[in-house]
């Protein structure tokens, strides 16, 4: 079972009834990438679109007070992705078969497996004050 195979065995049909979970996905990736590259792109520089910068822009805090909300904007996706899959399961209104159940879980596995891989990967830690890689 891979997730490419999966997507691409999948229908338009099989996707519609997942959409709104794949952009509750889609809106966890974004987040965690901008959360945990952030000091990577302040230490070399970079200057570009991120989601801890425009919080901080926004509503005019320190880095820490921005990332600590867009941590919250994370849990509360991953409520939101909780309730979303638990709302496919159960409602019978639906008719989600297995397909479409596959689809959902491998999203969620995608969403674990990138928060995992920016919270641990060199690439983002050595950028982090005090982090250590071992």
């Amino acid at each position: 079972f891979s997730i490419t195979t999966l997507c691409s065995s999948s229908s338009p049909t099989d996707l519609q009834s997942v959409s709104y979970l794949k952009s509750l996905c889609a809106k966890h990736l974004l987040l965690t990438n901008d959360l945990y590259s952030y000091a990577k792109e302040v230490a070399s520089g970079d200057a570009g679109l991120n989601a801890v910068r425009v919080v901080q822009d926004l509503m005019g805090v320190s880095d820490s007070s921005a990332k600590m909300m867009i941590r919250f904007m994370l849990r509360d996706l991953e409520r939101q992705m909780d309730e979303e899959y638990t709302r496919l399961l159960t409602s019978s209104s639906m008719n989600v078969n297995e397909v479409q159940l596959k689809h959902a879980r491998a999203m969620i596995i995608a969403v674990a497996g990138n928060m995992f891989f920016s919270a641990t990967c060199d690439r983002y830690a050595r950028a982090v004050e005090g982090s250590r890689l071992l």
